[in-house]
């Protein structure tokens, strides 16, 4: 199971990355702001850019919420991600894997 997610992930990354090359689409990975209509500000690794367009894509991705006094260990108490990642697969969760 653990294979077939990690080999679907692969697929579906190369597969976006294919069709922003595919289309001439910029991907700027950093943190941005709306500055104005048409205008985003986003500071990457390597510095602020500013950049004037047409129509903008904001992708936030996801992050884990912690709870109040709980501490995510990614063993006993996992997130969405450590689930997707757990080794070995909790034998509880194993007849649902073979159905």
């Amino acid at each position: 199971m653990m294979a077939h997610k990690d080999k679907v992930v692969g697929e579906l990354t190369k597969g976006v990355e294919f069709l922003f090359k595919k289309n001439k689409v910029e991907a700027i990975v950093g943190e941005a702001k709306i500055a104005a209509p048409g205008k985003i500000t986003v500071r990457t690794k390597d510095g602020t850019r500013e950049i004037s367009t047409k129509h903008i894509v904001i992708a936030t991705g996801s992050d884990v919420a912690p709870l109040p006094g709980i501490t995510i260990d990614e063993k006993r108490i996992v997130s969405s991600t450590g689930a997707l990642s757990l080794n070995p697969i909790p034998s509880a969760y194993w007849w649902w894997a073979r159905a």
